[in-house]
């Protein structure tokens, strides 16, 4: 969240977790699915 907007983020699903980890230790409040991104394969 910027400035109290939500921001969206689409990362492979191998680099997910690293992400996740590296945001919440930003201070965001991460909200994330382990749905695959239409057409994009892992």
């Amino acid at each position: 969240m910027q400035a109290g907007h939500r921001l969206e983020e689409t990362v492979p699903l191998t680099q997910a977790r690293y992400r996740r980890l590296e945001l919440e230790a930003q201070g965001a409040t991460v909200y994330w699915s382990e749905r695959l991104a239409q057409g994009q394969f892992c």
